[in-house]
Order: C-alpha cells, then structure tokens, then sequence
C-alpha cells in the first residue's frame, strides 16, 4: 500500500447539499450511502459503498449522537443523551476550559 494522504484539506470546502461527504478508507475517493435504518433514537446503521470502480469497498458506519452541546427548548424525555454540564465542546488553542 502507498503511503498516500487520502482525507480531505483542514479548510476544504462543505458538501453542497451542507450533507457529511463520505470517504473510502481505503483509495480516498468519494462513497455513497446505500441503506440506512435507525438502531435507537441517536444511533443509525448505514452502509456505504466507494464510487471508485476500480475499489468498491462497501463498509458499515454508525452515526450516533454522543454529546449535547445546547439543550432542546422542547426536549424528548425519551432520549437521554450525554450532557457535557456546560463546558466547552472545542477547545480553543489547546486550552482546556475552566
């Protein structure tokens, strides 16, 4: 295998739909998303296929949710997911918040 840089450039410009662009790990080109069903109210199980016809991987994803950075003004009391208590979800230049 070459040792090739196959993830996007920091500052690469968004999808145009504003969708999450999907890349093959292993030849860097473009995939696609075939089939989808939720496992929990945060969780979906996705499979992706590589457009590259020359790879065609096709891989499991999951796509959860893990944090919430701002509360609901109308929240589900069904779903329970991690609260980050306040704090800073990014840190700014390696400082961690108080």
């Amino acid at each position: 295998m070459t040792d090739r840089n196959i993830w996007p450039e920091r500052g690469a410009k968004p999808e145009k739909n504003g969708g999450m662009r999907i890349i093959c790990p292993h030849c860097g080109q473009d995939a696609k998303i075939r089939t989808s069903r939720w496992l929990t109210r945060l969780t979906k199980e996705a499979y992706a296929q590589c457009q590259n016809v020359k790879c065609c991987h096709v891989w499991r994803v999951i796509l959860s949710g893990t944090d919430t950075a701002v509360p609901p003004l109308t929240p589900n009391p069904d779903v329970y997911p991690r609260q980050n208590h306040g704090r800073i979800l990014v840190s700014h230049q390696g400082r961690t918040p108080a």
